[in-house]
């Protein structure tokens, strides 16, 4: 699922976890010259706990009990990328989910992975299929 700050889709990850489904995020920091490592709040927090925004916008999903796949080749950036997201995981409230949890509602909603399939996959916020 594409699943970040912008796009918690928090209907669907709530049916699939009381279903006994693990959630797994795909695009956790958007996609190129996305928004979210720039985000106000995101990197408000960042800096609160000495982090990256990455470390806080993988780790506000792991922290939500997701499975997260961040894209990289760069064995320095997987690295960084873990010791980042145990780290914030360990710092991150439940004050500061909950305000993570808030930004698409706030207006921000928005997906960055929408692939031209010639069907409508329901999703409230999917852009509708034009033949």
């Amino acid at each position: 699922l594409e699943l970040h700050v912008y796009n918690p889709q928090h209907k669907l990850t709530d049916y699939l976890k009381s279903k006994g489904i693990l959630p797994q995020a795909y695009s956790p920091l958007g996609s190129v010259n996305s928004p979210l490592l720039t985000d106000e709040t995101v990197v408000k927090i960042a800096q609160k706990y000495s982090l990256n925004a990455s470390d806080v916008l993988i780790g506000y999903l792991v922290a939500k009990g997701f499975s997260v796949v961040p894209k990289s080749v760069t064995p320095s950036r997987i690295a960084s990328n873990l010791t980042g997201t145990l780290d914030a995981v360990k710092n991150l409230t439940s004050a500061d989910i909950e305000e993570l949890d808030g930004l698409a509602a706030s207006g921000k909603q928005k997906r960055f992975i929408t692939p031209p399939w010639p069907l409508d996959l329901g999703f409230e916020d999917w852009p509708p299929y034009k033949k």
